[in-house]
């Protein structure tokens, strides 16, 4: 009878042992392979996204490198005239600038600032020309706006002609 009893104990111990390795298989085992399979095709994804990351980053470096050039970093309390005027020369634009004068605000002044504008005349440029120049200006760290900007292509040129309005706020 000891025998069988033990025996008995043994073969549950046994049986015991077995569902324990089952349930852990089941609920271990197989969804740790399950993952591995997933992330190995998911790697060369994310691969091939990190590489375009890094080519979008030296992209957008090189852009901005371009607009933010040390030739467009105001000198302090430099005037929207020659700011303007700079950022022309340091995109090859100075020589088609006909004219810059001033014009009166329509913007009510506040007590420590003012608004201050130039208007801008310019011919013969393309509008690639036109929109780095404008992008520039207005992306620069000088709070520079274009308030209005009127276009027109004379009929006998394939260059354009503009005038715009460039403000920003000054203290006084």
């Amino acid at each position: 009878m000891k025998d069988y009893l033990r025996n008995r104990k043994l073969l549950v111990f046994l049986a015991e042992g077995i569902v324990f390795i089952l349930l852990y298989s089941i609920f271990f085992v197989l969804p740790t392979f399950n993952r591995i399979k997933v992330l190995k095709t998911a790697i060369p994804k994310k691969e091939q996204e990190v590489r375009e990351m890094e080519t979008l980053k030296t992209e957008y470096l090189s852009v901005k490198k371009e607009y933010s050039s040390d030739e467009t970093l105001s000198k302090e309390g430099e005037s929207i005239f020659s700011l303007v005027e700079r950022i022309a020369k340091s995109k090859g634009l100075s020589e088609n600038i006909s004219s810059i004068k001033s014009v009166p605000s329509s913007v009510k002044e506040k007590e420590d600032s003012q608004e201050v504008s130039v208007e801008v005349k310019m011919k013969n440029f393309t509008m690639q020309n036109l929109v780095n120049y404008l992008f520039t200006l207005e992306n620069s760290p000088y709070n520079l706006k274009i308030k209005e900007i009127q276009i027109n292509s004379p009929k006998d040129s394939s260059y354009l002609e503009a005038t715009f309005t460039a403000s920003r706020w000054e203290k006084k």
